[in-house]
């Protein structure tokens, strides 16, 4: 009997005891109903799930059958935030010239491209991109000063960028302008439960690079880019 996984597309957390499923195909976020959830915890763990409640799963685009492709990780894991360079900017004086060409053509390509694409296709072109640059560099002094450099410039041309912020349009037009200046970085998507939210931020190692650390640490990740 081939075997059941979770679709490539999907990924999931628990949040106050509650999975809640982020479909990147359909850029969409849910939950199942309890008995459905309930059936995923057992096929998860290991344990039998009626045919029935494991059809409707692969039905809703959960489960799919494994294949070759199906084995390749999906998702990357990341530490706990512990520091914030959005909140070390206004310390940081940003001596060179603002790049606002630059960050104005990645705000508005990205803001196209969200429009135009799926989500899972921008994000597979990010990752894509990222590999390109090979191995991270250690995070040491010099390296933490020269993203905060980035960030800090990215940050400071933003503003004169007549476009609507929004944390999904700027958190991956800044992974863009990252990786072209040969930064290693992640794209987290990060959820609430009571109420819903969800929310998405830029992180490299330990420290959140276009957020307040209180405001990514209150979302739980549920996907990493």
């Amino acid at each position: 009997m081939t075997r059941l996984v979770l679709h490539r597309d999907v990924s999931y957390c628990s949040v106050d005891g509650q999975l809640i499923f982020l479909d990147t195909c359909t850029d969409r976020y849910f939950r199942l109903s309890d008995e459905l959830e309930a059936a995923f915890r057992r096929h998860i763990d290991g344990r039998p799930a009626t045919h029935d409640h494991l059809a409707r799963l692969v039905e809703r685009g959960v489960l799919t059958p494994e294949s070759p492709a199906q084995s390749q990780p999906r998702s990357l894991s990341i530490p706990v935030p512990t520091c914030s360079a959005l909140e070390r900017i206004a310390e940081h004086r940003h001596r060179l010239p603002l790049p606002l060409a630059k960050t104005a053509a990645l705000v508005g390509l990205t803001q196209l491209q969200l429009k135009t694409m799926s989500l899972q296709r921008v994000l597979t072109r990010l990752a894509a991109a990222r590999a390109r640059l090979g191995q991270s560099a250690p995070v040491d002094a010099d390296e933490r000063s020269r993203t905060l450099e980035a960030v800090s410039g990215f940050a400071s041309a933003r503003r004169f960028v007549p476009i609507a912020t929004c944390c999904l349009l700027d958190s991956v037009a800044l992974l863009k302008f990252l990786t072209m200046r040969r930064i290693h970085a992640h794209l987290v998507f990060g959820v609430m439960a009571e109420p819903f939210a969800a929310h998405c931020w830029i992180q490299r190692g330990e420290e959140v690079l276009n957020d307040t650390l209180g405001h990514a640490t209150a979302h739980t990740p549920i996907r990493v880019i």
